[in-house]
């Protein structure tokens, strides 16, 4: 049996009860296919590729809190407000928002998101310029600041 992949609300309750359960989270955002592409054109199967901007106690204690961790749902936490590492899920491990070229305004982002153009790691990187959507932010968070 195929496991049941998350849709829209059970995402949006999956956040709500990580940031209760977080209260160092800051702010979630969406990154990959269902931030960029409109809904009807992302596949069902695609994965929800979700950033929290928190520290690098956040990003332990998620990855310890095995509660938290669904298939199809991938997690990074932005540490610093800059470097950023998986929590769970997916293959990518450790990144930079700055090398990424994140460039934030109010609840949306863009970034160029670095993918291997033919067999890694000897092929050529590719960059491509995608969109990330703020789903959920702290109350007292500042909205011009990364996370």
């Amino acid at each position: 049996m195929d496991p049941v992949h998350p849709s829209a609300p059970v995402i949006a309750r999956f956040i709500d009860r990580l940031a209760a359960n977080c209260l160092t989270i800051r702010s979630i955002w969406i990154i990959g296919d269902r931030a960029s592409l409109a809904m009807d054109d992302v596949p069902a199967e695609a994965p929800w590729e979700l950033f929290a901007f928190a520290d690098t106690r956040t990003l332990l204690r998620l990855r310890a809190q095995t509660a938290f961790h669904q298939s199809g749902v991938y997690l990074c936490v932005v540490t610093d407000g800059d470097l950023f590492q998986r929590a769970w899920g997916g293959a990518r491990t450790t990144g930079s928002l700055v090398r990424w070229n994140w460039m934030q305004a109010g609840s949306e982002a863009f970034y160029s998101e670095p993918r291997w153009a033919g067999p890694a790691p000897g092929g050529a990187v590719e960059r491509t310029r995608r969109k990330a959507v703020c789903l959920w932010r702290r109350s007292n968070e500042s909205s011009h600041e990364h996370g």
